[in-house]
């Protein structure tokens, strides 16, 4: 599986996910995984882990699943095994609250 997180206009980062890996996360929600994810990240040639990071723990930052009709807010509390059901891929857009709110 790679999962594609994107965050803003031009920045993002591909992460490949073993079974193995899938298989650690069973329990976990969906900010858990992408916390942990972000830690094995060895390549990220756009500066986006970072902005990622900060929007994986900031409340108020949005994150949005990528389906066939556009983007579909998530909660961060989402089971990722519930997330993965029936995906070979995943595709992720993070966003950070503007300055003027």
């Amino acid at each position: 599986m790679i999962a594609t997180l994107k965050y803003g206009i031009g920045q993002g980062v591909r992460v490949p996910v073993s079974t193995d890996t899938l298989a650690n996360f069973s329990g976990s929600t969906l900010q858990e995984a992408l916390r942990e994810l972000l830690r094995g990240v060895s390549s990220d040639p756009d500066g986006a882990v970072p902005a990622i990071q900060k929007a994986v723990d900031d409340p108020r930052s949005v994150i949005e699943l990528k389906t066939l009709d556009g983007y579909e807010p998530l909660e961060r509390q989402i089971p990722l095994k519930t997330l993965l059901r029936g995906r070979s891929d995943l595709e992720l857009l993070f966003s950070l609250p503007h300055a003027g709110g």
